[in-house]
């Protein structure tokens, strides 16, 4: 149903008054010709692989600002406790 509905505002759209406008645009270019070409599982497996690569990269991310947190919470601590006398 979704897939009729797009397809129906493309068709609109390009039929319309204004259809050398969005025919000018790289996204309705690119939609249209994937479509033609029957694309779809290649863009869905692609759209997951990107997921994935996003998902690690905000997951490493993450680890590095803990690494520098962690880091940086070491480097206070031995400052903080350099002028200390062990309690006798």
């Amino acid at each position: 149903m979704q897939v009729l509905q797009e397809l129906g505002a493309q068709l609109i759209d390009i039929h319309g008054q204004h259809e050398h406008q969005s025919l000018l645009r790289r996204d309705m270019q690119r939609t249209l010709l994937d479509d033609y070409a029957a694309h779809g599982p290649q863009l869905d497996a692609l759209a997951a692989l990107y997921r994935e690569w996003k998902r690690v990269s905000d997951e490493i991310a993450q680890l590095r600002q803990a690494v520098e947190d962690r880091t940086a919470r070491g480097e206070l601590l031995r400052y903080s406790g350099a002028g200390l006398q062990p309690w006798h």
